[in-house]
């Protein structure tokens, strides 16, 4: 009876190893220079250094360097074919991207021979919205989908009032998606360096024993530094755990200059400040301001879970302090509305990335004027803020 019961006991153990083993790490990575007009310095640069700490981080990385489109497709349709609910799934991209009728082109090499505006790209670019569709739909344990991809529009007519920069994407439950600048914000190239201020700064945090938010804020605050305020990358994530790209080994300390910021605090921390209540006061703002509840959702846990809050174009003279228990919140839409003053509470906004205030009556003192004064950076208020303005 010996020989059976060691046998199944090899097999439990094998059987629970195999159930606590980590998912598998598997990554997309294409970097486009080689354009036939509006060539790039570094693309291929990001994608071939991306890949090398990719690879460090235990991913088994497929990397295409000035991609057509049969091949960028090819390789996407692979990538999701190679994903399960037992992989993590990670795309990165290096390139042109351009926004167009609210989707996010990916540009191909071989696309700008064959296209001379925005309205031709559905058949010859790839869709953004394409690729994280079929890393969503793989049913794989965590997303991870990165652009650095908000170069100048190589299409004359960006220049003629187009659109610049990309469009805020919607992710599903398990995906973080990471910008190398804000919405309708153009990135830097890294003209002279080898690689973009973005992609340099993120292979660099990447090799930290650091949660990946924590990794981008990082990011965040080194590009914002180089670049004088004027690139501001940001990110959205609906992700219910850490995730490392270098595991933490217990001895690990923060390194030096990190400008590592510490967690906000519990949300019944700033209940108490609110007196407790700010529900029920956020919620009669909106129904008296009459903003509907698929803007402002009128459920606690969704209201806590908002990351995108578009208030634009909707009469509002004054924002109550409550806001600031939006704790999530990351995009905060005010354009077009009749605001004299500063919100109030956006400063307990931990996360706040986005900000835009255009087009409100506000006076000459205020971060919005100074702006368009010429003043390249906000008030510490602000330091969370991106103006949308060209």
């Amino acid at each position: 009876m010996k020989k059976p019961l060691a046998f199944l006991a090899l097999l439990f153990l094998t059987a629970a190893h195999l159930a606590w083993a980590e998912p598998a790490r598997i990554a997309l990575v294409i970097g486009n220079a080689a354009y036939s007009r509006a060539a790039l310095a570094n693309p291929v640069n990001d994608a071939r250094a991306m890949t090398v700490a990719l690879e460090a981080a235990g991913f088994r990385v497929t990397t295409l360097e000035n991609a057509s489109q049969k091949a960028m497709k090819q390789a996407v349709q692979a990538f999701a074919a190679s994903l399960d609910g037992d992989t993590v799934a990670l795309f990165y991209y290096s390139g042109h991207g351009v926004q167009h009728n609210g989707a996010n082109y990916l540009i191909p090499v071989d696309t700008l021979e064959n296209v001379q505006n925005e309205a031709q790209l559905e058949y010859e670019a790839l869709d953004s919205g394409y690729i994280l569709n079929a890393m969503e739909n793989s049913g794989s344990r965590l997303n991870l989908f990165i652009l650095d991809a908000c170069r100048n529009s190589p299409f004359a007519s960006a220049t003629r009032g187009g659109q610049h920069g990309l469009v805020y994407m919607n992710g599903s439950r398990g995906t973080l998606i990471a910008y190398a600048t804000a919405p309708g914000t153009v990135a830097y190239d890294g003209q002279g360096a080898a690689n973009s201020p973005y992609t340099a700064s993120l292979v660099k945090w990447m090799r930290q024993p650091l949660p990946i938010e924590q990794v981008l804020k990082n990011v965040l605050n080194e590009v914002r530094a180089a670049t004088d305020g004027k690139q501001n990358p940001w990110y959205a994530a609906s992700i219910s755990s850490d995730f490392y790209f270098i595991a933490p080994s217990g001895n690990d300390t923060a390194p030096a200059n990190s400008n590592i910021t510490a967690p906000p605090p519990a949300i019944s921390v700033w209940e108490d400040a609110l007196h407790g209540d700010w529900f029920a006061r956020l919620t009669a703002w909106a129904d008296a301001n009459h903003i509907d509840a698929d803007t402002l959702p009128r459920d606690r846990d969704a209201l806590l879970a908002l990351d995108l809050l578009k208030l634009n174009r909707s009469g509002i003279s004054e924002l109550p302090a409550e806001i600031g228990a939006l704790r999530n919140l990351q995009i905060l839409d005010l354009s077009d509305n009749q605001l004299t003053a500063l919100p109030p509470g956006l400063d307990a906004l931990p996360q706040l990335q986005w900000l835009n205030l255009r087009d409100n009556p506000l006076p000459g003192d205020t971060w919005s004027a100074a702006i368009q004064a010429g003043e390249d950076t906000p008030p510490p208020l602000y330091r969370h803020s991106v103006n949308l303005e060209d």
